[in-house]
């Protein structure tokens, strides 16, 4: 696993507060769960502004194509 790989932890659903300026209704959701997706999705479809939903994977999800390629260009 390569350098390329270590993500630094932002709190991306937060940078709708640097961006928004005085547009107050634009805002940032942060989701870990399924329930938490929908929830915010759902939220999407009635918000009137930005939402940016800031979603939290796990590093191993992905394809078992994707994590092939991933060891073959690790072994290179």
């Amino acid at each position: 696993d390569g350098p390329y790989n270590q993500i630094p932890n932002w709190k991306y659903a937060q940078l709708v507060e640097v961006f928004r300026g005085d547009n107050t209704t634009a805002q940032g959701v942060k989701v870990v769960t399924n329930e938490e997706l929908v929830s915010a999705l759902e939220k999407s479809t009635h918000h009137q502004g930005v939402l940016l939903v800031e979603c939290c994977l796990s590093p191993d999800d992905c394809t078992s194509n994707l994590r092939a390629w991933g060891a073959k260009v690790a072994a290179a």
